[in-house]
């Protein structure tokens, strides 16, 4: 990526604009057989929410922002992603060009619409402007939205509007109040640096700062000890040890850097699986059978711990519960693995330890919930993320600062096709030390474990 190869791995600072200039003339050398529109550059630098006019050039001749938390929090709120398909080897959206005033109008007076509609946070307006962009793509260049794309599109007619996140494939991009089934609706990125520390301070989320995190891995170490129990069982112990730094990087609302800084991370993760021997015959791989598997217990630090979790039903039956003495030698059968209805209402309750000093802003710590299916990588749909509260407001909290978080967890569908499917859970705690303060040291606990979605 020409990014890396101009600033390595780091994110500049200095004015968004003219960094994404830098990026748009080295993305775009002289003799390049078609110019990447400029949006590409400007959105990787520029903060919060824009809207680019052009008058025929290629770069905008106005940008107009919003960065306010209430019109970026909506919009992350109404916007889902689905991902639908790569690109066709050999894929040219301009070998067939139908560009006319009308249709390059039609454009225009979509992007308008999108922009006002965020601004009064319209989703309905919001919703039609997508659906008028895939019009207008069509329109103009009708490679953009071929027939397998169309056929795609439509079975989302149901929510206010959508379009592609890009010609001829990558996500649907949905506008929605509502949930929407197979839905990735959070991303989160990571940063990696090895050169970022500058000054050592202390600092506080706000509604001036903006921050990222990432962990660059330096090693990692896996080791599987075998425990056989006769001929016929056996328990496989796996244990990571992972190393590496944990990067914070803030940002002003402008998304000039403001500060930087970076510390060392060992963490450790244990698994045990069980596997019980079902038959005798020459194929090996045939004669064993998973027969159970411990939580993911992992714990980078100290400090912080995971005490115990809980799933409560709307009813206040405990669907699910677990507890940190004896969780290592805990087996869970495949067949006994945590079951959720889709679409009911599951109340997450987390209970977690630090030991302090605590960093003095809300409860000292964060919580989250991750959900997953297969490698983010290959199933980039399938991820999703939540924080859970303690602040005795939100997602069903009843007291401030007490080390429970909670959430009301409303349970996704199995997806597309699928009656039951089996996903992977994580719940994870941080200390905030480690993520606003230079001087604090890396301190986080994680379990993980299988739970299965039902209709």
């Amino acid at each position: 990526m020409k990014l890396e190869k101009i600033w390595g791995n780091r994110l500049p600072g200095g004015d968004p604009k003219e960094n994404a200039k830098i990026l748009f003339g080295a993305e775009n050398p002289p003799g390049s057989p078609y110019v990447s529109g400029s949006q590409d550059q400007l959105g990787l630098f520029m903060p919060g929410v824009n809207q680019l006019c052009y008058d025929g050039n290629y770069w905008p001749h106005t940008i107009n922002s919003a960065v306010d938390k209430e019109t970026c929090d909506w919009l992350s709120d109404v916007l889902h992603m689905i991902y639908f398909r790569k690109r066709p080897d050999g894929y040219n959206p301009l070998l067939e060009q139908n560009i006319t005033e009308v249709g390059v109008k039609k454009l225009a007076d979509s992007g308008e619409l999108c922009w006002q509609s965020i601004i009064k946070h319209d989703v309905e307006g919001l919703g039609t402007s997508l659906t008028q962009t895939l019009e207008a793509w069509y329109d103009i260049l009708p490679l953009t939205v071929p027939d397998y794309a169309w056929e795609e599109i439509r079975k989302y007619d149901h929510y206010p509007g959508a379009v592609f996140s890009g010609s001829g494939g990558g996500y649907v991009v949905i506008a929605s109040e509502e949930p929407v089934e197979g839905a990735l609706d959070e991303e989160f990125g990571d940063i990696s640096d090895d050169g970022l520390m500058r000054t050592m301070d202390d600092y506080y989320p706000s509604d001036s700062l903006r921050f990222r995190f990432g962990r660059r891995v330096t090693s990692h170490s896996r080791t599987i000890f075998h425990e056989f129990f006769g001929d016929t069982l056996v328990i496989s112990t796996i244990d990571h040890a992972v190393s590496g730094d944990f990067i914070t990087v803030i940002f002003d609302t402008t998304g000039a850097l403001v500060d930087s800084f970076s510390k060392s991370f060992d963490i450790t993760a244990l698994r045990k699986v069980k596997f019980e021997r079902i038959d005798e015959s020459s194929d090996q791989r045939r004669n064993w059978q998973l027969a159970g598997l411990t939580p993911l217990v992992s714990s980078g630090g100290d400090k912080v711990a995971i005490d115990s979790v809980k799933f409560v039903g709307a009813d206040g039956t405990i669907l699910f519960n677990l507890e940190s003495d004896g969780i290592t030698d805990l087996f869970i059968d495949p067949q006994e693995i945590p079951q959720f209805t889709a679409w009911d209402s599951v109340t997450v309750l987390l209970y977690v330890t630090n030991t302090g000093p605590e960093y003095e802003w809300e409860s000292g710590e964060g919580a989250h919930l991750r959900i997953g299916r297969g490698r983010r990588s290959d199933f980039g749909h399938l991820h999703q993320r939540r924080r859970l509260f303690d602040d005795g407001e939100n997602g069903g909290d009843a007291e401030a600062n007490d080390n429970e978080f909670t959430r009301v967890w409303r349970m996704h569908p199995p997806g597309w096709d699928h009656d039951r499917r089996v996903f992977k859970l994580f719940l994870d705690v941080i200390d905030f030390e480690t993520l606003f303060s230079s001087e604090g040291s890396y301190n986080a606990a994680m379990w993980g474990f299988p739970y299965k979605s039902v209709r």
